[in-house]
């Protein structure tokens, strides 16, 4: 009697451990469905930055040999060629960071993925706004006077303070206010969320584990 008892005992410990390993798995996948989603919107708005950004400097690049003789113009329009192919090479390295996370991989490796992920957001980001000042030279007359190149270089100056000081603000230890704000647009909420469904996952095991 002792003996059959234990051994439906151990098959009934078995079932219900292969219905938690169960429930642990669809979990993870719906979690997981969840932030493919979340990341799919962002995703769709890389891609169409990346279109415009490359559309941007295909336009620059034309008018840049167009008017070739005008220094001023070649070196702004040079430069903001420059800033925005690195903030297109930043949204293509976002993109595949994105593709390459998964929840069915282990916590760590994931955490890591996302923390990845918002440190090249956040950078993308900060380094986009120093080409501001640059701006204010992009179409300048030639033969301009005096007074117009004074007023051209106040411009630049106002506009590459406030680009260094958002510069200095947006970073990684200052992720809140309106910072954390422009951070979400470019998928820091997804971010968040992939790092609550983390957090459920845990949790899950925990209550399971006890």
């Amino acid at each position: 009697m002792t003996d059959e008892f234990q051994s439906l005992w151990k098959q009934y410990d078995n079932k219900l451990e292969r219905s938690l390993k169960l429930n642990q798995q669809l979990l993870e996948e719906i979690q997981g469905r969840k932030v493919r989603t979340s990341f799919g919107w962002a995703i769709a708005f890389k891609f169409m930055a990346i279109v415009l950004g490359i559309g941007w400097n295909a336009l620059l690049g034309s008018l840049l040999w167009h008017f070739r003789g005008n220094y001023v113009f070649v070196a702004a329009s040079g430069l903001i060629i420059l800033f925005t192919a690195y903030s297109i090479c930043g949204y293509v390295l976002q993109i595949l960071l994105m593709f390459q996370i998964n929840l069915s991989k282990s916590i760590l490796t994931t955490q890591k993925s996302l923390a990845h992920l918002e440190a090249v957001i956040v950078w993308t980001l900060r380094v986009a706004f120093l080409q501001a000042p640059v701006y204010a030279f992009l179409f300048v007359p030639r033969g301009a006077s005096v007074g117009y190149w004074v007023v051209l270089v106040l411009v630049a100056l106002v506009l590459g303070a406030v680009s260094y000081w958002l510069y200095r603000r947006i970073r990684l230890g200052n992720l809140n206010g309106w910072v954390k704000k422009m951070v979400d647009n470019e998928g820091g909420k997804s971010i968040a969320r992939a790092r609550a469904f983390i957090r459920e996952i845990e949790e899950y095991k925990k209550e399971v584990s006890e």
